[in-house]
């Protein structure tokens, strides 16, 4: 299990039965994250989650207000201000100018405003 994944025969992103379970585990890790290592983002940053995973869900699932709801909390913790402080600043830099680009390049963003025009 897992969050999901593109299935190139429907050409669509798939997710997996415990998805909603993951998301939720996801915020749990990023909230314990070290403010200063940042471990939990950095794995994420590399994984290219937003793109492969989350962003997906949020366009392919967006009449399913769990899933985008916990999707969105995932992106918030991801997109928080860094801290000129911690460990590594330029690769948090980076990882979060990815994660912004990833989520104006798609529909996410719509898909979001138009929730909360609802």
């Amino acid at each position: 299990g897992g969050l999901g994944r593109f299935d190139e025969e429907r050409g669509a992103y798939i997710k997996d039965g415990d998805c909603l379970e993951c998301l939720k585990d996801l915020q749990r890790f990023l909230r314990r994250d070290d403010p200063f290592s940042r471990p939990v983002f950095h794995r994420l940053g590399q994984w290219d989650l937003v793109s492969t995973d989350i962003v997906p869900l949020i366009v392919q699932y967006q009449e399913d207000r769990d899933i985008v709801y916990n999707a969105v909390k995932i992106l918030t913790f991801l997109t928080m201000p860094l801290d000129s402080t911690s460990d590594l600043l330029h690769a948090q830099c980076q990882h979060l100018k990815r994660i912004k680009q990833c989520f104006l390049a798609n529909d996410a963003l719509a898909v979001i405003v138009g929730l909360l025009s609802e």
